[in-house]
């Protein structure tokens, strides 16, 4: 049991590395029409630009978690990018159980990636996620999650798995999610224990270098905005 954990971990380690009116006649009614219709323009002109400002704080705050996750990557900083696309509360619980190290080590260095090489990031389109992105996307990132947070809430270290020093308990504990790890890529067929629910969702469309790309930006409850990195290809939205 415990060699086959400590497999599953070395295996799932090296897979999380790589996985937004009318007028009348009447003069005294007409001069009333005219003056509602000019406090109804105002009204409206108002409301445009209160939609506007809100628009804008709003892609400001989206804008500024793409750039977050961009500045990490280039800047070679693996634990940095982890969590500007990770809830924290799985980047907590990887960090509680020394498995970034590992984590970082099978990810390797950042420098191939191109991301010192983006530049005039803007925003075109944010639009609502769909239902079924964000559903699908809560359960992907319970998988990835679940192995680690059953860690933390046990004190599980990542080297008391791979040196076998876990009581059989313990071990099972795990081993469900670890094993659903290992089988991430056809996560949507496994009945997976949610530990992640998303507060908000945007399907946010990001042009830079000269291109567009279609990123979900997402919140947690309690946490700052996150860029998915690892449902793109999952899920293939």
């Amino acid at each position: 049991m415990k060699k086959i954990l400590a497999f599953l971990m070395a295996v799932t380690t090296c897979f999380c590395a790589f996985t937004a009116c009318g007028n009348t006649d009447d003069s005294s009614e007409k001069d009333k029409s005219n003056k509602s219709s000019s406090e109804d323009s105002d009204k409206s002109s108002k409301k445009d630009k209160d939609d506007k400002d809100n628009n804008d704080s709003e892609n400001e705050v989206y804008l500024a978690a793409f750039q977050k996750l961009i500045d990490a990557a280039a800047a070679e900083d693996v634990t940095a990018t982890m969590r500007a696309t990770l809830p924290d509360i799985t980047m907590d619980a990887i960090e509680n159980t020394d498995s970034m190290d590992a984590i970082s080590d099978a990810m390797g260095s950042l420098a191939g990636y191109g991301f010192d090489n983006i530049t005039s990031v803007e925003i075109v389109t944010v639009d609502e996620c769909d239902a079924d992105v964000v559903e699908k996307l809560e359960k992907l990132y319970s998988v990835y999650s679940n192995m680690f947070l059953i860690m933390d809430e046990n004190d599980i270290s990542y080297n008391d798995i791979m040196n076998g020093n876990i009581d059989e308990d313990k071990a099972m504990l795990i081993m469900d999610a670890a094993t659903q790890l290992t089988q991430i890529n056809n996560f949507d067929s496994l009945d997976v224990d949610l530990s992640v629910e998303f507060e908000e969702a945007k399907m946010v469309t990001f042009s830079y270098n000269n291109m567009e790309e279609k990123a979900v930006v997402y919140k947690v409850a309690g946490e700052d905005w996150k860029v998915d990195t690892i449902g793109i290809d999952a899920i293939g939205y």
